[in-house]
């Protein structure tokens, strides 16, 4: 992901702002748990990477309260302005958000204490340069929570329809043409 909204995969209009929005809320729950499995705490220096419009950010800054801070990292501007401007409606102060290359994290080594990144993996040209600048700013201890596709097309739905498996076998030929793959996770 460079710094052009063209690399998202879905793009950036407002229906994928409300489809992005309607995710985080269905896997809310899961999400919270996984962070606390993972240690995120109060206090704590997170970073969200390829954050997209910020939900999960929102979450993770109430997560870590005043003393904690959140950085938010995103290729797409449209997404990082959006994020923005909920900061400031909502009076959030502990959230430093910036257009940026996941490939080339702008952050100092032993920076954060946990990296959340929500398929993102899948979509980046380069998957081990992005973990390696994780390793790079996470501080000794701390944890990279990586939520990711695996084994895509074993997806199913049923009944079985011809147009939804056409859907699935599109979706995934897409990312690879775009330069991922949604089988990240194997």
């Amino acid at each position: 992901m460079g710094n052009s909204s063209d690399n998202y995969h879905l793009g950036t209009s407002d229906e994928e702002l409300d489809r992005l929005g309607f995710q985080h809320q269905a896997w809310q729950e899961f999400t919270l748990k996984l962070w606390q499995r993972a240690g995120f705490d109060y206090g704590q220096t997170l970073l969200d990477l390829g954050c997209g419009p910020g939900f999960a950010t929102l979450e993770l800054a109430r997560l870590v309260g005043g003393p904690g801070r959140v950085h938010a990292i995103d290729a797409a501007e449209k997404f990082v302005r959006y994020l923005q401007a909920c900061l400031t409606a909502g009076g959030v102060r502990n959230v430093v958000a910036g257009t940026g290359d996941v490939h080339s994290i702008g952050l100092g080594d032993a920076s954060v204490d946990g990296v959340f990144a929500r398929w993102l993996l899948c979509f980046v040209s380069d998957p081990q340069k992005v973990c390696s600048e994780v390793a790079r700013v996470l501080r000794p201890g701390g944890t990279f929570v990586a939520w990711d596709y695996f084994n895509y097309q074993s997806v199913c739905v049923h009944p079985e329809r011809p147009s939804i498996r056409k859907l699935f076998a599109s979706y995934y030929q897409s990312s690879i043409n775009h330069g991922g793959t949604y089988d990240i996770a194997q």
